[in-house]
C-alpha cells in the first residue's frame, strides 16, 4: 500500500550545500567545513560540522601550538570567503570578558619587564595579521601566468624556487639515517589506522579538487596571508555591552545579555556565507549561561555558524564542566616546554607537544592523544605509535626496546625454526 506521506522539512545538507567552503556528507543533517588543517580534519572525522562548537584549551607555558590551530582556522575562513566574527566588549573600564593577557613563550621576560598589558583588540589583530600564506592561491597565480605569459619564464621561476627550497632544507642527521627504513611505513599506517582514506570516504580528495573548489587549502607558516588578500575585509569586531551594575544575579543576567548580543549580531549577518564565531579568552562565568542558549539558537534556526572558543583554564576558578558538555569537540594542546624537570621519553623527541581529544560528539576518534610537530612551514598532527626496535634502549620508557620478539628465536609452542622438540 503506497503512502502519501511526504517530509516537508529539508535537511541541513540541502540548506548548506550551496555555501562556499562546505562539503555535504552521506550522514543526513551534517555538512562539513574545514579547519584549515587536513590532519585536524581527519581527527574530527572530516572537518567541523556546521552549527557545532570547538573548545580549545591552551597550554600554560606556551600558547604557540594552540594559537597555530586558531590561525589555520581563521585563515581557512578568509580563503573560503567566509566571515570571521570576534566580539569585543565595549571599553567601559575594567572588563573581565577580555580575560588575562596571554604572555605565550616569553611569559617570564615580560613579567620581569612589567610591560603594560596589550588591549584585547590589538591582541586579536596581531593574531590575524600573522595568518599563514595560502599556497593554493600561489599555485593558481602560477597557472594563470603559465596560460598567459611565456611558459619558459614561468618554468625558470619554478626551478629557481625549487632550488632555493632544496638549499634551505636542513640536512638529516647521520644518526637518523638508520631509522629511515623503519619509519617508511608511517604515512600508510597513519592513514590506515585513521580510516580516513579518500576511497573510504567516497568523496574526492582535496588535492585533486579543482582550484576553485578546494575544501582544505595548504598553508605556509613562513608566509603571510595579508600579502595575498585583505585580511580585514571579512573580519568583524562587533562591540557588545552586557554588563549590568547593581544586579542581584550578575552571572545569570550578564550571561543572558551576552547571549542576546551575540544572537542579534548573528541574525544581522547574511546566511549566504559561513560565519565563524571566535570567542578568544572569554569570561567563563558569563559564558556558562550564554553558550548553551547560543548553541541551541544556532541549531534551531539552522544558521551556517561554527564556533571556536579558546580558553586558558588555569586563570579562572570557574568550573568548565558545563562548558565542556555544551561543546561538541574538546581539544587541549600541551607543549613539552612545561616538562623541564620531567622531560618526555625519547619516543616523543620528534614531537613538540600533544593534542588531547577529550570529547568528540560527532564520531569517536581513532585515538585520544596525538603528537604535534611544528616545523618552519607547517603544523603536523600524527598518531602515536610504537617506535622501531631498540629505539628506546638509551633510557626510554619502555625498557630494552625489543617489543615484538623480532630477530629472537621463540621458544615453547611456537611455529619458529629454533629446533625445539615442541616446535611444529
Amino acid at each position: 500500500m503506497s503512502s502519501t506521506f511526504k517530509r516537508r522539512n529539508t535537511s541541513n545538507n540541502q540548506i548548506f550545500q550551496q555555501l562556499e567552503g562546505t562539503r555535504p556528507t552521506t550522514t543526513p543533517g551534517i555538512t562539513f567545513t574545514s579547519t584549515g588543517l587536513r590532519d585536524l580534519d581527519q581527527v574530527l572525522s572530516g572537518g567541523q560540522p556546521l552549527t557545532t562548537c570547538i573548545w580549545l584549551e591552551e597550554d600554560r607555558w606556551t600558547c604557540s601550538l594552540a594559537r597555530c590551530l586558531v590561525q589555520y582556522w581563521c585563515a581557512e575562513a578568509l580563503s573560503q570567503n567566509q566571515l570571521v566574527i570576534v566580539p569585543v566588549e565595549s571599553d567601559d573600564g575594567e572588563s573581565s570578558l577580555l580575560g588575562p593577557i596571554s604572555w605565550c613563550a616569553d611569559e617570564r621576560e615580560q613579567l620581569e619587564a612589567q610591560s603594560p598589558p596589550v588591549s584585547f583588540l590589538k591582541q586579536v589583530k596581531d593574531l590575524l595579521a600573522a595568518l599563514p600564506r595560502n599556497l593554493n592561491k600561489d599555485k593558481d597565480i602560477k597557472q594563470q601566468k603559465m596560460s598567459g605569459d611565456d611558459p619558459a619564464e614561468v618554468l625558470l621561476e619554478t626551478l629557481e624556487e625549487e632550488e632555493e627550497d632544496e638549499n634551505n632544507d636542513e640536512a638529516p642527521d647521520a644518526a637518523d639515517d638508520g631509522l629511515k627504513i623503519a619509519w617508511q611505513y608511517k604515512e600508510s599506517v597513519q592513514r590506515e589506522r585513521r580510516g580516513h582514506t579518500d576511497a573510504s570516504r567516497g568523496v574526492p580528495s582535496p588535492r585533486s579538487s579543482p582550484s576553485g573548489n578546494v575544501f582544505c587549502h595548504s598553508y605556509d607558516l613562513q608566509g603571510r596571508l595579508s600579502n595575498q588578500l585583505d585580511t580585514e575585509q571579512n573580519v568583524l569586531f562587533p562591540e557588545i555591552q552586557f554588563r549590568c551594575l547593581g544586579c542581584s544575579y550578575p552571572r545569570q543576567c550578564c550571561g543572558f545579555a551576552y547571549y542576546r548580543s551575540l544572537k542579534d549580531q548573528l541574525q544581522s549577518l547574511p546566511t549566504t556565507k559561513v560565519q565563524r564565531l571566535l570567542l578568544y579568552h572569554p569570561d567563563l562565568s558569563v559564558l556558562q549561561t550564554a553558550l548553551p542558549l547560543l548553541v541551541s539558537f544556532i541549531r534551531s534556526k539552522k544558521l551556517p555558524v561554527v564556533v571556536m572558543i579558546v580558553v586558558q583554564p588555569w586563570t579562572t576558578s570557574v568550573s568548565t564542566n558545563v562548558l565542556r558538555r555544551t561543546s561538541d569537540f574538546v581539544l587541549a594542546a600541551e607543549s613539552f616546554v612545561s616538562r623541564q624537570q620531567y622531560p618526555p621519553p625519547p619516543e616523543f623527541q620528534r614531537f613538540h607537544g600533544l593534542l588531547q581529544v577529550v570529547k568528540s560528539a560527532h564520531k569517536r576518534p581513532i585515538s585520544n592523544i596525538y603528537g604535534l610537530k611544528r616545523d618552519r612551514r607547517k603544523l603536523l598532527i600524527e598518531l602515536l605509535h610504537i617506535p622501531p626496535e631498540d629505539y628506546a634502549a638509551k633510557g626510554g620508557s619502555t625498557g630494552s626496546g625489543v617489543r615484538s620478539g623480532a630477530g629472537r628465536p621463540s621458544s615453547g609452542l611456537g611455529c619458529s625454526s629454533s629446533g625445539s622438540a615442541l616446535d611444529f
